[in-house]
């Protein structure tokens, strides 16, 4: 059962509780990632989500994390362009422990200068390590290409001038907007929760001064037909390309992307995977995704192929695109992808960390809280039409840009992967 309370301050507490469950998962999610950031403070959503874990006002960070981790729970967080999120997964009878760490990490974090000093050092690390991998850097240059160096472009992480360049000044006006009524906050949880218990934690430990009201819509980025190239010291070629698509009806055209994410990369019984790797031998592995933004979602394919191989398997990327934009989904086709799609939502079921997820992402969207057997439903009524409307939306190259990590000295005509 899903129950929905909206604190005075303007927090929402959502929970469900699920039957036979002896742990509880929670988060405290924040409506506010990466896509608001500039080049120059590119990084500051993310460098706040570490942060919070460098001790609050009356805990240290080895406190904090032991007050959840001693108990057998665990504590983590993450960043995307939307969101900020904190969460923790315990035993039912540490979950509101758990609230209480969650929220005062977020309320009174110490922010002291020397220890996020330190920090700031683990995330160029971090920011490191991505450049050092083809895959993550390639997903980055596909995303410039895409939308520019502004907004959704930018890299979730900030970059090595810009998270250098972050002070204390940003660091506490980030913290002075994530506490305003502006920025839609969310706490979710599911698993085994009493949620009048729930309720009472969030509201005796965060503000309640926060006004309810929401904030203006998304800063409005349109998507370019761009292709951004690096040549490093790698020995394959990696490649993402993909384009955007806005929402008209956020509940169907994101079960309608889903589907055709299903049919034509996800998992080795899709198009691509067949083709590209299992016929032709041409990649270890293709795949599909789908990136949800408040407005609309982003489609992108990606694989990874040695120098002489990279050419052709982006052509036959190509082909496949075209074929399935000129010839559509059989019926037989999306009445499996919907199976596929309502079997993989029952396996997430079983996880409370994906349900409480589920709760927020659907919450930060506007969109009413959903039942398990209400989505499947959902899915089942989706009318095959829309998928083929949405097959034919997605597959429009002049709309798709590109990113690539090659080899030294390389060169692929990324274009090929865009004629379709």
């Amino acid at each position: 059962m899903i129950r929905r309370t909206v604190l005075p301050g303007g927090t929402t507490v959502l929970s469900e509780n699920v039957e036979g469950f002896a742990s509880a998962s929670v988060g405290l999610f924040l409506g506010v990632g990466s896509r608001e950031e500039s080049p120059e403070d590119n990084g500051i959503a993310h460098l706040f989500e570490h942060a919070v874990f460098k001790g609050t006002r009356s805990r240290g960070p080895l406190e904090l994390v032991e007050a959840v981790e001693s108990r057998g729970g665990l504590l983590n967080a993450y960043t995307t362009r939307e969101q900020t999120c904190f969460y923790a997964r315990t035993g039912a009878e540490d979950l509101l422990n758990a609230v209480d760490v969650l929220c005062e990490m977020v309320r009174e974090p110490a922010l002291d200068p020397e220890a996020i000093r330190l920090e700031k050092g683990v995330v160029l690390e971090e920011i490191r390590s991505c450049l050092d991998d083809p895959e993550d850097l390639a997903g980055d240059l596909f995303c410039e290409a895409l939308w520019g160096k502004d907004g959704p472009g930018l890299p979730i992480a900030g970059t090595l001038t810009s998270v250098r360049r972050l002070g204390m000044v940003d660091l506490r006006a980030h913290h002075m907007g994530v506490m305003r009524a502006s920025t839609p906050m969310v706490v979710a949880a599911a698993g085994k929760v009493d949620h009048d218990a729930l309720v009472e934690a969030v509201r005796s430990r965060l503000p309640r001064k926060r006004a309810l009201r929401r904030r203006a819509g998304p800063a409005v980025f349109r998507p370019r037909n761009g292709i951004r190239v690096r040549n490093s010291a790698v020995q394959q070629a990696s490649v993402a390309l993909g384009t955007f698509l806005p929402s008209r009806d956020p509940d169907s055209t994101g079960l309608a992307v889903s589907l055709v994410h299903l049919l034509l990369g996800e998992g080795m019984s899709s198009r691509l995977f067949q083709r590209v790797r299992e016929e032709l031998g041409l990649v270890y592995s293709v795949a599909t995704s789908v990136d949800v933004y408040s407005d609309g979602y982003g489609f992108n394919v990606q694989f990874a192929a040695e120098p002489g191989k990279a050419d052709r398997a982006l052509e036959v990327i190509a082909s496949e695109l075209a074929l399935a934009r000129r010839e559509g989904f059989s019926d037989g086709e999306i009445a499996g992808a919907k199976r596929m799609m309502r079997g993989a939502a029952t396996l997430a079921a079983e996880s409370s960390s994906a349900r409480a997820a589920a709760l927020a992402q659907r919450e930060l969207s506007h969109l009413p809280p959903e039942e398990l057997a209400a989505r499947d439903a959902r899915v089942a009524a989706l009318p095959d039409a829309l998928v083929r409307e949405t097959l034919r939306a997605v597959l429009v190259g002049k709309k798709w840009a590109c990113g690539a990590v090659l080899p030294k000295g390389q060169k692929l005509d990324l274009r090929k992967g865009l004629a379709f």
